[in-house]
């Protein structure tokens, strides 16, 4: 399988394309998906939350079902 930046990811009846290698913005290490949680304001939307394995620095992105 050679996709290079993102994989297919089926979260019940939700389907993201998101990113395989999210990089911590601070120490340039990988980061890690920690949290996919419904959004609030976006009705059809989920937030994820990724950390870093090095630091603990977490980024959070809002994707669209």
């Amino acid at each position: 399988m050679s996709l290079t930046d993102s994989k297919r990811k089926d979260i019940g009846t939700a389907s993201y394309t998101v990113m395989n290698h999210q990089i911590c913005p601070r120490c340039y290490k990988e980061m890690r998906i920690e949290i996919i949680s419904p959004t609030m304001f976006v009705e059809d939307g989920d937030q994820i939350t990724y950390a870093c394995k090095e630091c603990g620095t977490e980024e959070l992105q809002t994707f669209r079902r």
